[in-house]
């Protein structure tokens, strides 16, 4: 993943099966396990548990948003974006 803009972030959600997005964001808003928080670029680097049946919501870089539901696993945010590892998940 490489970084387009300082204004966005390099994002992907990978399942077990597949790659079910990725693309460029300016925010995400995420489910952890320990509760919610959002991700903006130049975010610090952490590694997250996601919550099980809850909503992820990417805003793209074109300014619209895209929800999908996840089902467990981890988020990891690096200086290179963001990548979701999702037990399961699914485009809302």
């Amino acid at each position: 993943m490489e970084r387009a803009s300082a204004h966005t972030f390099p994002y992907q959600i990978l399942t077990p099966a597949s790659q079910l997005a990725a693309g460029e964001a300016t925010y995400a808003q995420i489910p952890g396990a320990a509760g919610s928080f959002g991700v903006l670029p130049g975010h610090a680097p952490l590694v997250a548990l996601l919550a099980q049946a809850q909503p992820l919501v990417m805003t793209l870089a074109d300014g619209t948003q895209q929800t999908f539901t996840i089902h467990g696993g981890v988020a990891e945010v690096t200086p290179q974006g963001l990548t979701i590892l999702a037990e399961a998940a699914t485009q809302a």
